[in-house]
């Protein structure tokens, strides 16, 4: 009972599987299982699932065909189901000018 109560607090319901299967891997006590659930709190980055390489590629093409379309610096960042994009600009002039390219899309 203990066990689910501390999984219960770690968020996403694909958070909560990931780390029972990690606790039932490593036969965690309740205790070591809510520590373990503090730390993914704290650190989500650190125990977000690896992106696989198809996924890896896809994102990168994606992201070079967006900064080819809109003439400025695309990344995507990805982590688990959410993720961001994140658009440069280096001026007030570059800003305007991205947003007039995107309102035209």
């Amino acid at each position: 009972m203990g066990h689910a109560r501390a999984l219960l607090s770690a968020g996403s319901e694909e958070n909560q599987i990931r780390l029972l299967h990690m606790v039932i891997q490593k036969e965690l006590s309740v205790r070591e299982t809510e520590k373990l659930v503090n730390t993914v709190k704290k650190e989500p980055d650190q125990f977000a699932p690896r992106l696989s390489a198809d996924e890896k590629q896809f994102l990168d093409q994606t992201s070079r065909l967006l900064s080819d379309r809109i003439q400025s610096l695309v990344r995507i960042h990805k982590t688990g189901e959410k993720g961001k994009i994140e658009i440069n600009f280096k001026s007030k002039s570059e800003f305007q000018q991205l947003i007039d390219r995107l309102s035209g899309l």
